[in-house]
């Protein structure tokens, strides 16, 4: 019986010990001299694609819009469209120039499994609007609707540039 025991266990250790050698070999990082992260050098791809912007949710009750959490971002400068479907179209002003606008898809029509096409009047839809210069307000045209509603933001680019007043986009 001890024998038994005795070769069972050689056994168990011989099978380990063969499995341990065809491992895979885990690679070692060959370390090279360090360096102190630089954020515009690291990051230059990334930041060649950002600019400043205006990112808000707009909560849409029937034909009226609430500009809700209103803040200054580096936003995506070109964001993708379709061409699919109902669009709200929010577009930034300084006096009578139009500085940029965006195109979002709106989420109106929705398709529930075992009702059918269902018509929110009540959705939420966020907005990421790129603005290379400053903009006094914005306006947010509805699908099927012609007069825009109208929101100042002058007083959000006044906060962030009382913080930043070396920044280029503030002077």
């Amino acid at each position: 019986m001890r024998s038994r025991h005795r070769f069972t266990l050689l056994f168990f250790a011989a099978l380990l010990a063969g499995c341990a050698s065809k491992m895979p070999q885990t690679a070692v990082a060959q370390a090279g001299p360090s360096r102190a992260v630089q954020a515009v050098a690291d990051n230059r791809a990334v930041l060649s694609e950002l600019a400043p912007g205006l990112v808000m949710r707009l909560e849409i009750d029937g034909s009226t819009v609430q500009m809700l959490d209103p803040e200054l971002v580096l936003v995506p400068r070109a964001l993708p469209r379709t061409s699919d479907g109902d669009r709200v179209v929010v577009t930034g002003w300084r006096g009578n120039e139009r500085v940029s606008s965006v195109t979002i898809a709106d989420q109106r029509v929705n398709v529930q499994e075992g009702v059918g096409i269902v018509i929110r009047d009540r959705r939420s839809v966020s907005v990421a609007l790129p603005t290379p210069r400053r903009i006094d307000r914005i306006e947010v045209t509805l699908p099927g609707l012609t007069t825009p509603q109208r929101f100042p933001v002058g007083d959000i680019y006044e906060r962030a540039c009382a913080q930043r007043t070396d920044s280029e986009f503030c002077r």
